[in-house]
């Protein structure tokens, strides 16, 4: 089981990489589908290797910010925005 922890730190750091180069190519853009496809394999190859009992505190993380992210892409708000800029 320990063998395994490698593999989801580096899907966890793969997830953060993924969601940074898709934030910093503009100040304000649409997610890209790609990248929710993309997180959603990742999130599925997480769970097969069992993440939740290896990583509990990275995985919680990542699930939250995932739920998050899904939640705005399914509401049509998936426009990212700097944490400095209004909602306008």
């Amino acid at each position: 089981m320990f063998q395994k922890k490698p593999a989801v730190e580096l899907s966890l750091w793969c997830a953060g990489a993924l969601a940074l180069c898709g934030s910093l190519t503009a100040c304000v853009e649409t997610v890209p589908p790609e990248m929710v496809e993309a997180i959603e394999t990742l999130d599925r190859d997480l769970l097969q290797l069992r993440a939740a009992e290896v990583a509990p505190g990275e995985y919680a993380s990542f699930a939250h910010q995932w739920v998050r992210l899904r939640t705005r892409v399914e509401a049509e708000e998936d426009t990212i925005r700097w944490p400095w800029e209004s909602n306008d």
